[in-house]
């Protein structure tokens, strides 16, 4: 039976055929790879710059000197700055380079098994975040208070670092797109609105919750939850392959103004 990192670098294998694959399609001798999403999804995470070829995988510190005697052709993804690519087309005017970052992207875009498995990993540790600060959500904790809550929460269930800087607003703060976190302690009655998301070897999850301090009987708040719940419902009954998020988007606009909400 394979031990868990042979069945890791089986996958890696698996991805890394799929690059190779674009040797072909495209024509090129080598595919360099600088965005680290998909560095680490072929198993080097850690070089600057990774090659890929027909025998496998190149790795180097120092593109130019790799590169500065070939006459070839290279297939990039969209990572490199424009600087750094007017720097190689200069220096190195014996490459013909192509783009190959739109079909990179469409090869991350299907999950593998392994991949779900990280992706559910990482909404798990988020849920039990939120689960967390749930048990915390009295009056006179601050945001900050919540903060240290999410995070010790994060750290002890596995989680490699948050997804993205978290948003925890409260009061007048909650109508806020980006809060960030402040030291306001949350008052009976507040909205409070928490975005934050945990990452997992690199997989990353995020989710929104939006809370009402102690004051369980506001009526407006308890419409507003049955309206969102019921749209979900219906957003949910229309996910199937090939349906865009702009479609769903406008579902979901289309459900809350049949309800009796603006959307803006």
């Amino acid at each position: 039976m394979a031990t868990k990192i042979e069945r890791i670098e089986a996958f890696q294998k698996e991805r890394l055929g799929k690059v190779q694959y674009l040797l072909y399609q495209f024509e090129v001798d080598i595919i360099l790879i600088t965005d680290h999403r998909i560095r680490h999804w072929i198993g080097k995470p850690e070089v600057k710059y990774v090659l890929v070829t027909s025998d496998g995988i190149d790795v180097c510190e120092d593109l130019i000197q790799y590169l500065g005697n070939k006459s070839i052709t290279v297939g990039v993804d969209g990572y490199l700055t424009a600087s750094d690519f007017l720097e190689l087309e200069e220096k190195l005017s014996n490459i013909k380079w192509i783009s190959v970052a739109r079909k990179l992207s469409d090869l991350m875009a299907v999950k593998d098994r392994l991949e779900i498995l990280m992706l559910r990993k990482s909404a798990e540790i988020t849920h039990a975040v939120f689960r967390e600060i749930e048990q915390n959500l009295t009056p006179n904790r601050s945001e900050l208070d919540l903060l240290y809550t999410a995070y010790k929460t994060m750290a002890t269930s596995g989680g490699n670092g948050f997804s993205f800087e978290p948003s925890i607003g409260s009061g007048p703060r909650s109508t806020l797109i980006y809060a960030g976190v402040e030291t306001r302690k949350l008052v009976a009655g507040d909205p409070l609105v928490v975005d934050l998301g945990v990452s997992f070897r690199g997989y990353q999850s995020d989710m929104t919750c939006s809370y009402l301090i102690e004051d369980i009987d506001n009526q407006i708040w308890k419409n507003a939850y049955l309206a969102l719940k019921e749209v979900m419902e219906t957003i949910k009954d229309n996910l199937r392959p090939g349906v865009t998020g702009g479609k769903l988007h406008e579902i979901c606009t289309n459900a809350l103004q049949q309800l009796g909400y603006l959307v803006s």
